[in-house]
């Protein structure tokens, strides 16, 4: 059954931002399965925090609430089932008895004391588990704004305690025994017989030891809360010998809170005459009951007595009662009491024996020792102040056959040697832990967490817990001896006692941090016994939030030193010499220091816009390659280069805004200096998109060629912004047929913050050699006379070049003669060979296209030669016609080059005279027969006129008319 309390107590919190509300109480029994529902946390927290100043109805503020442990915590958790709902679960195996005692939430069980506080207060002892609840809820403010509200909220878990737990014994052995050997007074039964390794104890009695004599046993320990669950009988389920001894319990009374005597306790009672010589050894089986009501559980010990001879005095203790200081950690070896006995018996000085009593604890048996000859005490185990201040041992020495006790007490001396213990929690994000608590020669406590940039100025970011074990066990050492009444013990009852006189001193650690960015302050809880031996204080922010840009990340130092809680002592005789000597030359006096590290990692915000690089130009040749890149985008974003919102993080968009520059439009410098010239028709364009731009790297490529004769420069808009891919964003200037990208598209998305920057990049169109030079047309006839003499012109000719860059269109003009088109007589062909083939030379042409009749410069030619008509390239009666191929190259890279024909006509002069063919001169004689008919041909002649139309020669014919001797033809002269 699970049980809520709601308990008010008086707060002793600071007042802080992290404001401490009144505890929540939960009582639950121990051994709960793993997943049982412990209670439902909303409706509780909402009843302590009742001025939770929320303008909603109750549901829907409890769904806006987040609950979580402010510290780590591994054997409960919060389950969020439902909207409104938080369930508080069992995480692990919760066990009262390993749990409280691994937290030191409660005393060690199945002692004297314990009972002694059940029986005083009526009520089991309370086992609690100590937590604390952050409780945040965001609480909605004007403008729409939104303010997170935090709360701390104590939570106690009362574990009520189940009976699992037998009483047992401790023994420095485990005994093998035939349980048949036993002659019982009754059946052991079958429960002992299935586990025959019981824990022993071996006990020396003398023979004819007198009717009654009590002997202490060691009581059973059962760890379960009483006076149900712990022990409540004892019996002896078996011996050798029936009825030879039996049990005696004296349960402390409530009065009796003192140190433990003879009186109380459980005592085997010797019932028969012991003899030595009848039986040496004995057993018997006791048995322990605890009152559970369901279940009764029972744990076994063994009893080993040995029957010893004796003698007829018996030796005496000078002090039956003692007490002895010493410090811990005392050097194992050390002589720490060495006791008087007194022997009537003279013979028997050298025949005692000392040892520790049954009724001495294991525990105790591990540190100390009792020299069997001498008595003498001596360390053998670690002594440590923090695990028990206090030690008692029972001593009893014999001389055969008498016996005689004594208790020494044994007090521990506390150092401080013990440095504190730091552990580091924080309700954030945890990015690494190292290390757990601060220990003596091991690495300091590490934490990382992150903080985000621009929070509350106040925010709190961790918690530590400071523990010493030097101060925990000094409060519960001064706890115990105000409640068991260990101080009562008088002075009658000691004999050269030593006077503790300690100083009062404050124990709360003092921590401090390297920074003042930061600060700490002590986190104040209610006043409990279970926590109030830890320390908490709280990291919180000095005023001033993160900023990641400015610092991304700090490394905290947390420096906690603690209190010199040494004890100054008063000795007042030998007795304590070990202990002043010790304390003197002690290296554990002074304080301690413990360090821990607090890694903050500042997470970034989006608050940052990007900043554009460059470059903000670029020349792109009018032939370049199409996809090729033509440059590349940079830009810087302060924000964490490591996530979408820094560098990292940019996307580059092209925007729809493409403005076109005319030839005529001289470059701007900006976006702002354009002025629209004439207006550029895009159908005499490529079709769109023209450029492709990587949204990650930046890269620009041309997706066409522009024609430079058309287009001088094109200014394009950049959308630059952070974010990542937070906002996929497709339109015409990056749409490709990668279908992917517009299946992304139409995936709907989380808008996520960003910041944008738009820039004007200018992309400058160069000229490319692409233009050949043209010609008007492809043959020009041009007329020149034969008596012309250079220089003079002979015509012009007319070459385009579309290109606009000037030394593209820049030409040069060369001609080549063509020698198929001469015509030469052969008497002048082998002198005029070298001439002819560069008859070109006779004629130029300017850069305006102009053609010339030139003299040319021949370097195998005499200027005789040069004057003679024969070499004159002018002479119709050799040429007719000039024919040469004229070329126009320009200035590119590479060089274009054009061509067409010159056909130039050769007029003709009245520069020859006839010259007769025939008759030769020797043949001019003609016989004619004095008969010939009138009329009848005489001869026939020729002319040869080279100025005669069209070259030809006339022809004229004679002959003897009648009556006519001869006659010629009107134009022929003779």
């Amino acid at each position: 059954m699970l049980t809520v309390l709601l308990t008010t107590f008086p707060s002793n919190i600071q007042s802080s931002v992290q404001k401490l509300e009144q505890p929540i109480v939960i009582d639950m029994p121990e051994e709960l399965p793993r997943t049982t529902l412990v209670a439902e946390l909303s409706d509780l927290i909402g009843k302590v925090i009742p001025d939770w100043n929320h303008p909603l109805d109750q549901s829907e503020w409890i769904s806006r609430m987040s609950v979580k442990f402010l510290e780590p915590n591994t054997l409960f958790y919060i389950q969020f089932a439902e909207p409104d709902k938080h369930y508080l679960r069992i995480q692990s195996r919760v066990d009262r008895e390993a749990d409280c005692s691994n937290n030191e939430l409660c005393c060690h069980f199945g002692t004297m004391r314990d009972f002694a506080d059940f029986t005083k207060t009526g009520t089991p002892d309370k086992c609690t588990f100590t937590m604390l609840l952050l409780v945040e809820f965001s609480q909605k403010l004007e403008l729409d704004r939104a303010e997170s509200v935090q709360r701390l909220i104590p939570l106690h878990v009362r574990l009520l305690d189940i009976n699992d737990n037998a009483p047992t014994w401790k023994s420095h052995s485990l005994y093998s025994i035939n349980l048949q050997q036993l002659n019982g007074t009754h059946n052991p039964g079958a429960q002992f017989m299935s586990n025959n390794n019981l824990p022993k104890l071996d006990i020396m009695i003398a023979e004819h030891t007198a009717v009654g004599t009590r002997v202490a046993l060691p009581l059973a320990a059962d760890p379960d809360a009483g006076p149900e669950n712990t022990t409540a009988s004892y019996v002896i389920e078996a011996q050798t010998v029936p009825e030879a001894f039996v049990l005696d319990w004296q349960p402390p009374s409530i009065t009796s809170l003192s140190v433990p005597k003879t009186d109380h306790g459980l005592f085997l009672v010797v019932n028969k005459d012991l003899s030595y010589d009848r039986r040496k050894e004995h057993h018997v089986l006791v048995s322990a009951s605890d009152a559970g009501v369901l279940k009764r559980l029972t744990g076994n010990l063994l009893l080993n007595i040995s029957i010893t001879d004796v003698n007829d005095h018996p030796p005496t203790f000078a002090t039956h009662v003692d007490r002895v200081w010493i410090p811990e950690h005392v050097e194992l070896g050390t002589k720490i009491y060495q006791p008087v006995v007194h022997d009537a018996d003279s013979s028997d000085q050298f025949k005692l024996t000392f040892d520790f009593l049954p009724s001495t604890l294991v525990d105790v048996r591990l540190i100390f020792q009792v020299d069997s000859k001498t008595g003498e005490v001596s360390v053998i185990g670690v002594v440590d102040y923090e695990v028990t201040h206090a030690h008692h041992l029972f001593i009893f020495v014999s001389d055969g056959k008498w016996t005689d006790e004594m208790q020494l007490h044994v007090i521990v001396i506390n150092r401080n040697d013990n440095p504190p213990e730091i552990q580091l929690h924080s309700h954030l994000a945890v990015l690494r832990k190292d290390g757990g608590p601060y220990q003596t020669g091991q690495s300091n406590a590490q934490l990382t967490i992150a903080v985000p940039e621009n929070g509350p100025p106040n925010q709190m970011l961790a918690t530590l817990t400071v523990t010493d074990k030097d101060s925990a066990a000094e409060r519960r050492a001064n706890a115990y001896e105000k409640t068991s009444g260990i101080d009562a013990l008088g002075q009658k009852d000691l004999t050269n006692e030593a006077v503790l006189v300690k100083r009062e001193k404050s124990n709360q650690p003092t921590c401090s941090l390297n920074t003042q960015q930061l600060k700490i302050e002590p986190l104040r809880m209610y006043h409990s016994k279970q926590v109030e031996d830890k320390f908490r204080f709280k990291i919180t922010l000095a005023g001033e939030s993160l900023d990641r840009e400015r610092q991304n990340h700090l490394i905290v130092n947390v420096l906690c030193h603690d209190q010199d809680v040494q004890t100054e002592e008063t000795m007042r005789n030998s007795q304590t010499t070990i202990a002043s000597e010790q304390l003197k030359h002690s290296r554990f006096i002074g304080i301690h220091t413990s360090t821990a590290t607090l890694r903050i990692q500042v997470l970034d915000e989006n608050d940052s816009p990007p900043v554009f690089v460059g470059p903000r130009t670029a020349k792109l040749a009018e032939d370049a390659p199409v996809s090729s890149v033509l440059l590349r985008l940079q830009a810087t974003d302060a924000d964490d280069p490591h996530t979408s919102a820094g560098t990292s993080g940019l996307r580059y968009r092209l925007l729809d805004d493409i403005k076109l520059l005319s030839t005529e439009t001289s470059l701007p410098v900006n976006q702002n200096d354009f002025q629209q010239g004439v207006p550029i028709n895009e159908t005499s364009l490529p079709p769109r998109p023209w450029f492709q731009l990587n949204p990650l790297s930046g890269e620009l490529r041309p997706l066409v060629n522009f024609d430079r004769e058309l287009i001088r420069g094109v200014l394009l808009s950049i959308e630059i912004r952070d974010g990542a891919d937070s906002h996929p964003i497709i339109n015409k200037n990056t749409m490709n047929n990668d279908k992917s990208v517009v299946t992304r598209a139409r995936v709907p998305f989380v808008q996520a913050t960003s910041n944008r920057i738009n820039v004007t990049i200018l992309i400058e169109i160069t000229d490319a050699n692409d233009c050949a030079p043209k010609f008007s047309q492809q043959l020009y006839e041009f007329n020149v006379s034969e008596d012309t003499r250079p220089p003079s012109k002979v015509g012009k000719v007319t070459v385009t070049d579309c290109d606009i860059d000037s030394q593209n269109k820049e030409l040069e003009y060369w001609l080549q003669t063509n020698v198929q088109s001469m015509e030469l007589s052969p008497e002048s062909l082998g002198q005029t060979k070298s001439v002819v083939a560069q008859l070109h030379s006779w004629f130029s042409v300017s850069k305006s296209g102009d053609v010339f009749l030139r003299t040319p410069h021949f370097s195998t030619l005499s200027q005789s030669d040069l004057s003679s008509s024969l070499l004159s390239p002018l002479d119709r009666e050799r040429n007719e016609l000039v024919v040469m191929d004229i070329f126009a190259r320009d200035s590119g890279t590479p060089s274009l080059t054009g061509s067409a024909q010159l056909l130039i006509r050769v007029l003709d002069v009245n520069d020859h005279a006839p010259e007769w063919e025939f008759p030769r001169p020797q043949h001019r004689i003609v016989n004619l027969s004095a008969d010939t008919a009138i009329g009848n041909g005489v001869a026939q002649i020729w002319k040869n006129d080279k100025t005669a139309e069209s070259g030809r020669l006339s022809k004229h014919r004679f002959a003897t008319p009648s009556g006519i001797l001869l006659r010629l033809p009107p134009k022929l002269l003779i």
